[in-house]
């Protein structure tokens, strides 16, 4: 058996955590049926607005908002060094994953979100990716790790 795992946005599968999604019960059904039929498993992402509220209480240097405008308000590098601090456990999870013979199959994106969303044409360079996928992607790039991404 062709063992296989896809990387998920922490919204999809819980609903109302500062998310973009507006995935409706039926359609969460559908992802979770179709995921169940092919035998994927599931790796869910941590939720970067989440590890921003928990890095701001720690009195990290972090966000003032967890709008999803908070990027633009805050251009400095303090997002990257989060998120890729919290993307580490991820990285050596996939990491492991293939060592065991576990096919990544895909990252999913949350359209139009400037956080989560992994733009069109599998385009690393492409404007329309979220910070939080366009550095989990880079990581992945310098693992030597390929994945192909969609939006929902």
């Amino acid at each position: 058996m062709e063992r296989k795992v896809i990387l998920i946005p922490h919204c999809v599968l819980i609903p109302g955590i500062n998310g973009n999604t507006n995935i409706s019960r039926d359609e969460l059904e559908e992802i979770i049926k179709v995921l169940l039929d092919s035998e994927t498993g599931i790796v869910q992402l941590p939720c970067p607005h989440l590890s921003s509220i928990i890095a701001k209480n720690k009195g990290e240097r972090s966000i003032t908002t967890v709008e999803n405008t908070f990027i633009k308000e805050n251009k400095n590098n303090s997002f990257k060094k989060l998120y890729r601090k919290i993307l580490e456990p991820v990285i050596t999870e996939i990491e492991e994953y293939k060592k065991q013979g576990v096919q990544i199959i895909g990252l999913i994106g949350i359209k139009g979100s400037p956080i989560c969303s992994v733009g069109v044409a599998n385009d690393i360079q492409n404007k329309n990716f979220g910070l939080f996928m366009k550095i989990l992607i880079e990581r992945l790039h310098e693992k030597s790790i390929k994945i192909v991404m969609a939006n929902i």
